[in-house]
């Protein structure tokens, strides 16, 4: 439904995120992170990681 969230936790979707976004001109999609706040609470952030 409109507004689900889909996760696919600790999968290969980086690798297809790079090849099938380029393939079909999208842009990539926003990647998240899911941490613990200060008051040790779900948060999510950005995902950086192997970004130039």
């Amino acid at each position: 439904r409109a507004g689900d969230l889909l996760v696919y936790a600790n999968t290969g979707g980086y690798q297809m995120d790079l090849l099938e976004n380029e393939f079909h001109r999208h842009p990539m999609p926003s990647r998240l992170c899911v941490v613990r706040d200060a008051h040790g609470q779900p948060a999510l952030v950005p995902d950086i990681i192997g970004e130039a």
